[in-house]
């Protein structure tokens, strides 16, 4: 049966539950709503968690993040500047291709100029 894993920002943890039952039976939905919606660097953390807990072999790997990332401080500071976001953004698509991963990138997000 095909793994596939889900990882985000707390958007991720109010659609997994959903996406693991409509796909129930065609393959496996690995994700953990546990600690789960924070930034993409926590996004990376679980990840490599949720990848050793499959035996580092999986199909497809879906992630969101972006809110957390992108929101302002109180003194109108960037919470993680762009280029610290695209870092993270680019470590979670290598481990994740790393394992035999597709990915897919999905984000509501809008990025500040």
């Amino acid at each position: 049966m095909k793994k596939v894993v889900l990882v985000g920002d707390s958007i991720c943890s109010w659609y997994s539950q959903y996406v693991a039952k409509e796909l129930e039976g065609v393959c496996e939905v690995i994700y953990s709503n546990e600690q789960n919606g924070r930034f993409a660097a926590f996004s990376l953390h679980k990840l490599n968690g949720l990848l050793t807990e499959a035996g580092g072999k999986v199909d497809l790997v879906h992630f969101n993040n972006g809110y957390w990332d992108m929101g302002t401080l109180l003194n109108g500071e960037q919470m993680h500047p762009i280029p610290e976001y695209l870092h993270f953004l680019k470590r979670i698509i290598d481990l994740s291709r790393h394992c035999g991963a597709k990915v897919i990138f999905a984000t509501t997000t809008p990025l500040v100029d």
